[in-house]
């Protein structure tokens, strides 16, 4: 059963919506600019999250019914996952006792965690060992900064980030973001160019993983990331598949959902075809 929270406690039975939950879960009080309100994440995360743990969770009883013969009763709440959602700033409070604050793009624990700017696009790093960041500096023209006591270990760097991200942009103002992207990548340093959803669309990875044409049956199956969808009243429809790939000629995520125009529609359960209405009850 999927509900917006568990079945029993003082939430049970009210529906819920993925922004309410991000909300009353905590997500969106440490999400945001550090000056700035609570702000919702951009994803429906809760909801996606959620029938992910449904999924599981029917993997699980499968596995139990397989071993033991025994049913089981699947639940997966928006709440119970929103609240699972909440690493690592649900294990910081468990352990200082404080209230988790809003850091932006940044990691509250790690430092250079955080997108930068740079002379052109800005970029994301994601520096999480003295080694990366030694190498991180030795790339940008920045070799002292690794012996300066403020910046000589991942605590001292987390507590002086201010200080950290103001000397790094003052060099990465010299490069071209996408470019050392990929120079920092090469080195060992985790770096990458903050696109649009046009730009990541667009890129070559993605062409790769989603070819619509050419090459054999199983490859395309295999790699298919972007695909279309043939709609009766818009022709071919693009969309993101599920992300996930499996071995044999399974295409998973590119199932035509079903025509909302349509009176009835087919739900497949195990090998049977048991028949619906959409029409509401008169």
């Amino acid at each position: 059963m999927i509900a917006a929270s568990p079945c029993d406690g003082p939430l049970g039975g009210p529906p819920g919506y993925d922004a309410a939950i991000q909300a009353l879960s905590g997500i969106m009080s440490v999400n945001g600019e550090a000056d700035g309100a609570a702000l919702r994440v951009g994803l429906p995360v809760v909801d996606m999250l959620t029938g992910l743990k449904a999924a599981l969770g029917i993997m699980f009883a499968l596995n139990e019914r397989a071993a033991s013969g025994r049913g089981q009763f699947v639940e997966a709440a928006l709440y119970d996952c929103g609240l699972s959602l909440l690493h690592p700033h649900a294990a910081n409070h468990f352990l200082d006792g404080r209230t988790p604050q809003r850091t932006g793009n940044a990691h509250p624990n790690i430092y250079p965690y955080d997108a930068a700017a740079t002379g052109r696009e800005p970029i994301f790093l994601a520096v999480g060992n003295d080694r990366q960041f030694a190498t991180l500096c030795e790339t940008i023209g920045a070799a002292e900064l690794p012996r300066d006591p403020r910046f000589a270990s991942n605590g001292a760097r987390s507590t002086n980030r201010d200080a950290l991200k103001a000397a790094l942009e003052a060099k990465l103002a010299t490069h071209d973001g996408k470019v050392l992207a990929e120079t920092l990548v090469r080195a060992g340093v985790p770096c990458v160019p903050i696109q649009s959803v046009p730009q990541a669309l667009a890129h070559p990875h993605t062409a790769h993983r989603a070819p619509r044409d050419g090459g054999s049956h199983r490859r395309r199956l295999h790699r298919r990331r972007i695909a279309d969808q043939a709609q009766p009243h818009a022709g071919d429809v693009p969309f993101a598949a599920a992300g996930v790939r499996c071995g044999g000629w399974f295409d998973v995520g590119t199932r035509r959902p079903a025509d909302a125009s349509i009176d009835a529609f087919a739900v497949t359960v195990g090998e049977r075809r048991v028949r619906r209405s959409s029409r509401p009850a008169e």
